[in-house]
């Protein structure tokens, strides 16, 4: 029933979990003699809408604002030198680590500073209004609860540096539809996806060595999964499960992987079928300029007998996004309307082949750069004439 309180001078460490669950306290002022917030400090304050940090602080731990669904702005003083609050979200001063997303903030939208590199603990944990999160290239980790409870997340791109995620990272995003893990990651934590209820397909990349505990568990829509032979630990219902307390197997559900590996064992000893993987397509070739119009390029590309269709992609916005999904191996050429004239655009071509219902996809072809032809002539007219001249 805590509604707001004042902390006096004479305190300078606000402990782990101190205002735990705290649901209806309001308002909260922290001395300046305080120079140290504990881990949880404020987790679940779910009435809590704004909070200052002073001047002193040096340290907060991790998950400090968990699950505080009101708080939209985390005010830093000034003098602070350890910590900046930008646009209400909190950073370390040199912006290189995001420590707290506010979880009440309502935009859908949201792009970490670029220069970061460690998102926090908990940093976006019950962020319900985000639909969208872009993560910098520098990050090489997810820690864990990072994005638990996002519920309304549908798109978030790991860049390739991350080697890990944490247990519970992504845990009860029900609005997430697909996700491409990076494909330099080697560890894929307890619970990470489950109850990702939405979640149709999930590639697990060759580099993977570890698979925890319910990782993909209660993500009823997966009915097949591809685990590669790097993969040298599988935890407790880590696929195929769902159910908390009783783990019912999902109907159907296949493993695809090699024999005598761990994921083998795996569907042998928790009664699942299991097939042999289907290896990447081979890389697209011949990718090359078909022709070109003042507001369109037209590419074409050799065809490639091993996949079951391709993926074209243009570089926008400083980044590469998907053109087209091409269903049928036979067609290989794509056409890009809507273009500016005497323009330089870049494309890129891979290969898919189904492996149930996941895709396996080739390398990237090399990069084709093309420049719109310029703009039509009009106005063209006779402008004078003579016996022997016009």
């Amino acid at each position: 029933s805590l509604t707001s309180i004042t902390i006096p001078d004479s305190v300078t460490e606000i402990g782990g979990s101190a205002f735990e669950n705290c649901s209806s306290l309001t308002s909260i002022t922290i001395p300046d003699s305080v120079t140290s917030i504990g881990i949880g400090a404020f987790v679940g304050c779910s009435s809590l809408t704004s909070i200052t940090i002073p001047d002193n602080v040096t340290y907060i731990g991790g998950a400090v604002f968990a699950d505080c669904s009101s708080l939209t702005e985390i005010k830093v003083s000034t003098q602070n030198a350890k910590y900046v609050s930008v646009n209400g979200v909190l950073y370390n001063k040199d912006k290189t680590t995001i420590m707290c997303y506010p979880a009440g903030k309502k935009d859908k939208n949201y792009k970490i500073l670029d220069g970061v590199t460690e998102i926090c603990t908990s940093a976006f944990n019950g962020c319900s209004s985000l639909t969208s999160v872009t993560i910098p290239d520098g990050v090489t980790s997810i820690e864990d609860w990072t994005f638990c409870e996002c519920t309304s997340l549908k798109n978030v791109k790991i860049p390739d540096n991350v080697k890990s995620i944490g247990k519970y990272a992504f845990c009860e995003c029900t609005s997430l539809k697909n996700i491409t893990l990076p494909s330099k990651l080697q560890s894929i934590g307890n619970y990470a996806f489950a109850r990702c209820t939405d979640l149709i397909g999930i590639i697990i990349p060759d580099s993977v060595k570890s698979i925890g505990d319910g990782a993909i568990r209660d993500c009823t829509k997966i009915k097949s999964i591809t685990i590669p032979d790097s993969a040298s630990y599988i935890g407790y219902q880590a696929l195929g499960y769902y159910h908390d307390f009783d783990g019912y197997k999902i109907d159907g559900f296949i493993i695809y992987c090699n024999a005598d590996t761990v994921a083998a064992q795996y569907a042998k000893d928790n009664g699942f079928l299991y097939k042999p993987i289907i290896r990447k397509p081979e890389n697209v070739s011949g990718v090359k300029l078909g022709g070109r119009a003042a507001d369109a390029l037209r590419i074409n590309w050799n065809k490639n007998a091993s996949a079951d269709g391709y993926i074209v992609e243009m570089y926008q916005g400083n980044k590469w996004v998907r053109a087209a999904k091409i269903t049928n191996n036979s067609t290989t050429t794509f056409r890009k309307a809507g273009l500016k004239a005497s323009t330089v655009y870049k494309f890129r071509v891979k290969a898919y082949k189904m492996s149930g219902s996941t895709a396996v996809y080739s390398a990237y072809s090399n990069e084709l750069a093309a420049r719109t032809n310029p703009s039509v002539m009009t106005g063209a007219k006779l402008g004078g004439r003579a016996a022997d001249a016009l």
